[in-house]
C-alpha cells in the first residue's frame, strides 16, 4: 500500500506505471513493513526458542545466558501482540491496510491485483501445513493479513465497479467499522472462548470471515481489513484525488531511499521474513551445538 519495482502488497501495478510517485505513501508504506518484521523478528525467538524446535542435546533448557535472550525477545513480541501494548500491532498494521485502501483508490485492475494477492496468500497457507504435516512446525496461517487483504480487495472492486463515488466508499467504510466494533465487543465479552481448534475449524470456518473466531498464529478480520481498506480508498479519492504528492516539491526524499524500497517490496518482504529470521537464528545457534528437534 515507484520506481521499476517487483508486485509489493499495497503497491498496485497501475500505480508503478505512474511516473511520479507519492512519497509519504511510500514511505508510511516502507515504515509500516519495518515495524512488523522488528515485531516478527521478536516472534522467531518464541516459535524457535527451548520447547519449540530447538534445544541443548541431552539438556532440557538452554543456559541461563541464552536462555534469558530468548525469553528477553519473546517478552517483547508476547506484550506487543498479546499485552499491554497491543495498540501499538493494531497502529501499524491498520496503517498498511489503510494505505492499501488509498492504493486501491489509484489502481486500474483491483480485481486483478486482489485475485494475485488471494492465491499468494493461498500458496502460503499451503506451505505452511506441508510443513505442519511434515515437521511438526505447529505454524498456522488461514485468515492472516494477506488473506484479509484479498477478501478488502476483492470487495471493494466490486463496489467501486458500481458506485465509484467516495460518500459510498466513507459510508462502507464507517459501517464495516461500526460492525467490527460491535463484533469484537460481543466476541470478547460475551464470555466464550474465541480460539478455534483444528477440529472445530473445518466446518465453522465462517466465524474466520465475520470476525467471531480466531484460528492460528496470524488472524486479521476481513470485516475491519475493509474497514480500513474503504476508509483509505476514502482518502485517496479526496485528498489525492490528483495522485499527487502533498508535500512541498523541494521536500528532501533521498534520505528515505531504503524505507521506500521497503514500501514498493512489502509483499516479497513480508512472505520471506520469517524464513530469514529462522534460517537466521539457526545459523547462529547450530554451530554452538544446538540442535533442531520436532
Amino acid at each position: 500500500m515507484e520506481q521499476a519495482q517487483s508486485i509489493s502488497l499495497p503497491a498496485f501495478k497501475s500505480e508503478r506505471n505512474h511516473k511520479e510517485r507519492i512519497f509519504e505513501i511510500d514511505f508510511l508504506r516502507g515504515f509500516a513493513i519495518l515495524l512488523m518484521v522488528l515485531l516478527h523478528g521478536c516472534c522467531a525467538f518464541l516459535d524457535i526458542g527451548p520447547g519449540r524446535m530447538i534445544a541443548l542435546p541431552n539438556q532440557e533448557s538452554n543456559p541461563a545466558e541464552m536462555e534469558r535472550v530468548f525469553s528477553f525477545f519473546s517478552h517483547i513480541f508476547m506484550t506487543i501482540d498479546y499485552g499491554n501494548l497491543w495498540i501499538l500491532e493494531f497502529f501499524f498494521s491498520g496503517m498498511f491496510m489503510f494505505l492499501c485502501g488509498i492504493s486501491c483508490s489509484f489502481a486500474k485492475s483491483n480485481y486483478e491485483r486482489g485475485i494475485q494477492l488471494a492465491f499468494v496468500s493461498i500458496g502460503l497457507t499451503l506451505i505452511l501445513e506441508i510443513a505442519d504435516y511434515c515437521f511438526g512446525t505447529d505454524i498456522h496461517i488461514v485468515m492472516g493479513i494477506l488473506h484479509s487483504m484479498s477478501f478488502g480487495i476483492l470487495f471493494y472492486a466490486l463496489i467501486d465497479h458500481f458506485f465509484p463515488s467516495f460518500w459510498v466508499d466513507y459510508a462502507i467504510g464507517i459501517v464495516l467499522a461500526v460492525l467490527d466494533m460491535v463484533t469484537v465487543y460481543f466476541v470478547y465479552h460475551g464470555g466464550n472462548s474465541v480460539w478455534m481448534t483444528p477440529g472445530t475449524m473445518p466446518k465453522d470456518w465462517w466465524r474466520l470471515l465475520l470476525g467471531l473466531a480466531r484460528y492460528g498464529d496470524d488472524y486479521f478480520s476481513p470485516i475491519n481489513t475493509g474497514a480500513f481498506i474503504f476508509l483509505g480508498a476514502t482518502i485517496g479519492k479526496t485528498l489525492y484525488h490528483s495522485k499527487k504528492s502533498i508535500l512541498p516539491a523541494n521536500f528532501p526524499t533521498r534520505w528515505a531511499k531504503p524505507i521506500l524500497w521497503c514500501g514498493s517490496n512489502s509483499l516479497i518482504i513480508y512472505v520471506f521474513h520469517m524464513p530469514f529470521f529462522y534460517l537466521l537464528l539457526l545459523l547462529i545457534l547450530l554451530p554452538f551445538g544446538y540442535r533442531l528437534y520436532f
